[in-house]
């Protein structure tokens, strides 16, 4: 039986076995107890990845050159997408277009807005 192994390896009796049936012991409620809450981590941790993979969670950096961040359309935008994923933090990043382009590349920034010259 699997549980008189564990009890074996545990050095401890997780059960009173008695004629009419089982109780638990001390130990045994207290490791049903780290269970139920290991089991709960898991289920969090699990819609977690879920919310993740949907994209409703994580952090986004966005690059800005120059002062398009105070562009009137920018702050409505981020406000609506924080409304859209409140899971998703946005994190704002000004400096001049070259370095916002290295910082692209080597994936510190994930977004850089510029101004358009057009």
């Amino acid at each position: 039986m699997h549980f008189r192994k564990l009890e074996q390896e545990l050095g401890a009796a997780l059960f009173r076995r008695l004629t009419r049936g089982v109780e638990l012991t001390e130990a045994g409620k207290l490791l049903l107890e780290h269970a139920r809450q290991f089991l709960e981590q898991i289920e969090r941790t699990k819609g977690m990845v879920r919310s993740l993979a949907r994209g409703n969670r994580g952090r986004i950096s966005i690059g800005f050159a120059g002062a398009t961040y105070f562009q009137p359309r920018v702050p409505g935008l981020i406000q609506a997408y924080r409304k859209l994923y409140p899971g998703v933090v946005l994190s704002p990043l000004q400096s001049n277009t070259p370095q916002l382009v290295t910082a692209l590349h080597s994936g510190t920034v994930d977004l850089i807005t510029g101004r358009s010259s057009a």
